[in-house]
């Protein structure tokens, strides 16, 4: 029989909206991550401390993702998504609110503490927006590419308001905290799947259903055969942490640091000038660029994927 209109379009619609919620996090980074150097530059903060804003979300992932990954299989994930969203929408207004404050040093402290809570709220919406998306698309690899060529759109939208009110950084922040919980408000309209089914897909996943010789067999949508071999996992393990240490890397040393020294190296701007403006504004144009290509690549990640599985193993053994 043919499918009811009406259900194909619930669920054309349920995915849009899980799609949407996917980029939270990258919505939240790239406001933070652009105007972050910048704003600490012109408050005075001593160029030892420029990235401390940035160690509370390395710390707290470390024991909340798998807590938050383990709550949103037993709890559902909406409700994550939402309050995580609130939460970084929150650090986002007390950023923009900060220089209310009279002293100096509470308006730096207060900045750097909602740096914190925001960054925090934003990495631990990593695993639940990206369940969601799991949840309603069933192919594996069409949820990676929905997953990053919308967190991909997210980046280049975030990046064009940021260059639309340049230099008034308290707007930007402004403005994302208010989107980011209605965006967070949104996944409520995706007809989340019910505890029993999240539970048979994460049994699917995490415990096989029989062994032969090295060989476990795990059902999904195509019958699949994955070496069970200790050194074998071990290799993918490596493989794993080396693309997720060498792109933090890359992230940590571009994107928050981008923009504070195109504007003081390149265009050779004290902070608080126009000079310095116009630096961070051409290096969110030039990150900008780069939002790009991640949406471009995002359409052909697992091709990509596939691709580097090759030499990424070569190069770990």
């Amino acid at each position: 029989s043919l499918p009811c209109p009406r259900v194909m379009a619930t669920k054309r619609r349920g995915r849009y909206l899980a799609a949407l919620s996917a980029c939270l996090p990258e919505v939240g980074w790239t406001v933070g991550g652009t105007f972050c150097m910048p704003i600490l530059m012109q408050l005075g903060c001593p160029h030892e401390l420029l990235a401390s804003c940035w160690v509370f979300s390395p710390l707290v992932g470390l024991f909340g993702q798998p807590l938050v990954g383990w709550a949103c299989d037993h709890f559902g994930r909406r409700r994550f998504i939402v309050g995580f969203g609130i939460i970084s929408g929150l650090g986002f207004w007390g950023v923009a609110l900060a220089p209310l404050l009279e002293h100096r040093y509470k308006v730096l402290l207060a900045t750097v503490l909602c740096y914190g809570v925001m960054d925090c709220a934003n990495d631990l919406l990593i695993t639940p927006t990206r369940a969601l998306v799991d949840d309603i698309v069933p192919d594996p690899r069409v949820a990676a590419s929905w997953c990053a060529v919308s967190r991909g759109f997210g980046k280049v939208v975030a990046l064009m308001m940021c260059m639309s009110v340049i230099p008034h950084w308290d707007l930007a922040f402004q403005l994302t905290g208010v989107a980011m919980p209605i965006i967070a408000l949104c996944s409520l309209g995706v007809d989340a799947p019910s505890k029993a089914m999240r539970a048979e897909s994460t049994q699917a996943l995490t415990e096989p259903l029989c062994r032969t010789d090295s060989l476990l067999s795990i059902k999904s949508n195509s019958l699949r055969s994955v070496n069970t071999d200790p050194a074998d996992s071990y290799v993918s393990f490596k493989v794993l942490w080396l693309l997720n240490f060498t792109g933090w890397v890359s992230l940590c040393a571009w994107d928050f640091y981008c923009t504070a020294i195109m504007a003081t190296f390149t265009f050779g701007g004290e902070p608080g000038s126009e000079e310095f403006a116009e630096g961070v504004k051409f290096a969110t144009m030039s990150l900008a660029v780069h939002a790009c290509l991640y949406v471009v690549l995002g359409f052909f990640v697992d091709n990509l994927m596939t691709f580097l599985r090759g030499p990424l193993r070569s190069l770990v053994f």
